[in-house]
């Protein structure tokens, strides 16, 4: 059986792959990732977040391409919890953000989301006047 998972969408969780990664690979936990209280290192900030989790597979970052960079580890096994795709504007997560009501330890990933947006206005925006 291979390890080379179906194209998934962006969001909810989980993502293992995003369709503009498709020669990436994901590979299946012996365990899997389930229930409350997983740490999770934002690489960029340093930052830990407590996450909620439930997904049996991980992507593997030996397989991105150079376009993507992994941003979230699991602090448990290692594994890639997050990722960013530099040049298409997408990330993706690999566990249960919280919004409200709860914690707000992923509220980085909520952050990065908005400043996305807010490049791409802006981007269309200089588009539109030029």
């Amino acid at each position: 059986r291979s390890n080379k998972s179906k194209k998934a969408n962006l969001f909810p969780p989980p993502p293992p792959k995003i369709k503009t990664l498709p020669n990436s690979s994901t590979f299946k936990l012996k365990f899997g990732h389930h229930g409350g209280n997983h740490p999770i290192r934002h690489k960029p900030s340093g930052r830990v977040e407590i996450s909620a989790q439930n997904h049996n597979f991980a992507v593997d970052p030996a397989s991105l391409p150079a376009n993507a960079e992994v941003t979230h580890i699991n602090l448990n096994d290692g594994t890639c919890a997050g990722l960013v795709v530099k040049d298409k504007a997408a990330l993706s997560i690999q566990y249960h953000p919280e919004a409200s009501p709860g914690p707000h330890d992923a509220d980085v990933c909520f952050e990065m989301f908005v400043e996305e947006m807010a490049k791409a206005r802006a981007a269309k925006k200089d588009a539109v006047a030029a």
